[in-house]
């Protein structure tokens, strides 16, 4: 992970309730040994997926779906504002957009980034 996206406290707490209900769920009903198997694997996914999103050197990372990377070349648009975070749109070639919000010291990086991986038509910055 090159940027990882700011997490806000929603996203945090929701998290962590999520994991307590998962290692709960499995430590009161588990039966066998993958029964906690699986809830652990449950427990450790929805961790993992907060601290995936963000930019790759392949592209981007989001949180829709197991392991998607938005690649450089599958990108239509990209949409910057800088607000009190820095906000970033990608629209997929499937017309899909995903939005991640980013801390304002990696203003700057991010620009590069996109400056050398996308062509100059496709980054919008406001």
């Amino acid at each position: 992970m090159i940027i990882p996206t700011k997490k806000s406290k929603v996203e945090i707490i929701s998290t962590v309730i999520g994991t307590i209900v998962i290692i709960s769920i499995t430590y009161f009903y588990a039966k066998t040994w993958i029964h906690i198997i699986i809830g652990g694997l449950g427990a450790m996914s929805l961790v993992l997926t907060l601290a995936r999103k963000g930019i790759t050197s392949k592209g981007f990372r989001s949180v829709r779906g197991l392991g998607n990377y938005g690649n450089w070349d599958k990108l239509l648009e990209v949409r910057v504002s800088k607000e009190k975070d820095i906000r970033v749109g990608f629209i997929h070639k499937n017309l899909n957009e995903d939005i991640h919000h980013y801390k304002k010291e990696d203003y700057d990086r991010i620009i590069t980034l996109f400056r050398e991986n996308l062509p100059n038509e496709i980054v919008k910055i406001k």
